[in-house]
């Protein structure tokens, strides 16, 4: 309930203010990976290099969703954007030898 009510005012808000929607499903977007993957690299975020990479990883998902929900056919959503992940995933473990710490599931 609270995740509508904070979702809806936001675009609300954005109305509002004259903020393109698009930029504040981008926003959601990046939150949202940053609450549902962040909390598997947690103990990560204390480096400076992974929290710019995640930073970045951030901006590339919500450009990614964005832009699949705008160009790509429905079908492909799932597919593409478990692709996006994975990729995110290997890039933390290749660039920062890392890997998600499973106990935070």
């Amino acid at each position: 309930m609270l995740v509508c009510v904070i979702g809806g005012s936001s675009f609300l808000l954005g109305e509002f203010y004259h903020i393109n929607p698009a930029w504040l499903f981008l926003s959601w977007n990046s939150i949202w990976l940053l609450v549902s993957v962040g909390k598997r690299f947690r103990i990560h975020f204390k480096k400076p290099e992974f929290a710019a990479f995640f930073l970045l990883w951030m901006a590339v998902h919500g450009t990614v969703v964005v832009m699949l929900m705008r160009w790509v056919h429905m079908l492909y959503w799932v597919p593409l954007m478990g692709l996006e992940l994975f990729v995110g995933f290997l890039s933390a473990d290749l660039l920062f030898g890392i890997r998600p710490d499973r106990k935070a599931d």
